[in-house]
């Protein structure tokens, strides 16, 4: 009987086991510069947007970041300096030259942040166009809970 308690305890302390809750130190570095930027060919669609960074814990949107200037930089060192729109939103004037090599250039509390050169590319062509008809399938539930279909006809271009 003693040899069977002794297996039963042994099991039992094998199959128990011990938890302690691990809570991670996470540290809070904050004010590291975000860059979000698209340059085009296409004036309307060039945009840089630059914020900070916060901590892992703080639930507000991240602060634009403020006293930023933004430089696009041809290959022969010429400057397009960006326009703040708002605070942490920049646009240029100017379009990029296709096959011309450019680098984005920041500044912001004295550091200075430089993208690689990068060769703008030539605005695609369209070689043909046409247009296909297409039947868009959704599922809605009607008022006794059963489930309807619903086709709506339509064009896609291509």
């Amino acid at each position: 009987m003693l040899k069977r308690l002794t297996y039963f305890l042994f099991l039992l302390m094998l199959l128990a086991a011990c938890e302690e809750r691990y809570t991670p130190k996470i540290d809070t570095i904050q004010g590291q510069l975000v860059v979000d930027a698209l340059i085009t060919n296409d004036i309307t669609q060039s945009y840089v947007h630059l914020t900070t960074t916060q901590g892992f814990y703080n639930n507000q949107a991240s602060p634009a970041a403020l006293n930023a200037v933004v430089q696009l930089v041809d290959k022969d060192g010429i400057t397009n300096i960006a326009t703040e729109s708002s605070a942490g939103s920049f646009f240029f004037k100017s379009v990029p030259v296709s096959g011309n090599s450019y680098k984005l250039r920041i500044e912001y509390q004295n550091n200075t942040y430089e993208s690689d050169m990068v060769v703008m590319p030539p605005l695609p062509k369209i070689y043909s166009a046409y247009s296909g008809d297409v039947v868009k399938t959704t599922y809605k539930s009607d008022a006794y809970g059963g489930i309807m279909t619903i086709n709506d006809p339509g064009r896609e271009i291509y």
